[in-house]
């Protein structure tokens, strides 16, 4: 019997890895043999330019892991990986293939752009506080997507509080309530933003109150006599 070099076989179904995350496990590939001596098939799997595209081989398994997290708006969606099998006992005796792995994309959470607001404390109410609630969507970079607005009481999505109303369909904001500086100087609300996966961002929003000149009152003791 003689020491044969291991055959390069093909992954059977595509190889697929989803964004954002590292340590994933896309597959194990596999390789034949010529030789039926259990020494003869000790074979090893080799990758050059796998650590620094992203993966990591097993060299015994074959299994092909993330070693880093890929963003699927940003980077290729496909990578041809050169692997190399080797005899284990003889480095001369080796093949060669390539493996096509491809990226996919997950839905990612939305994001809200403009959290800090300004309005006048004689503003009228339905007043509206400029500008709307803005969502922005790392899946659709870009573009406004398709978004749903709430205030949160908790966990429980609403859409007003005593001095303020949400539209859930614009993210505008409106006066519900009238405001005094005096008072209060600013508020702070927990607000949300859905896309129409169900993903979720939230944050905490600040509404500052812009002090006005009023007119003065006299104050009038009455004095008896």
């Amino acid at each position: 019997d003689v020491n044969e070099k291991p055959i390069f076989v093909e992954p059977s179904k595509t190889l697929e890895f989803p964004e954002n995350k590292k340590g994933y496990e896309i597959g194990s590939l596999v390789f034949d043999d010529l030789d039926t001596a259990k020494g003869f098939r000790n074979d090893r799997f080799s990758c050059a330019e796998c650590e620094e595209m992203g993966f990591d081989l097993d060299e015994v398994t074959g299994t092909l892991t993330t070693n880093r997290k890929f963003d699927y708006e940003t980077e290729a969606k496909s990578y041809d990986l050169t692997i190399t099998i080797k005899d284990a006992k003889n480095d001369k005796l080796s093949t060669t293939g390539v493996v096509t792995v491809k990226l996919t994309n997950e839905n990612e959470p939305p994001y809200l752009k403009d959290i800090v607001f300004s309005i006048s404390e004689d503003a009228a109410l339905e007043t509206a506080i400029k500008p709307n609630l803005t969502g922005a969507d790392p899946d659709d970079a870009g573009s406004a997507g398709t978004f749903s607005y709430y205030i949160l009481d908790g966990s429980k999505e609403t859409n007003a509080t005593k001095e303020f109303k949400l539209d859930p369909e614009t993210g505008k904001i409106t006066l519900n309530a009238a405001l005094d500086y005096e008072t209060t100087e600013s508020y702070s609300i927990k607000v949300r933003v859905k896309d129409a996966g169900g993903e979720k961002g939230d944050t905490t929003s600040t509404i500052n109150v812009i002090d006005v000149n009023e007119a003065p009152s006299v104050v009038v003791d009455t004095i008896y006599v």
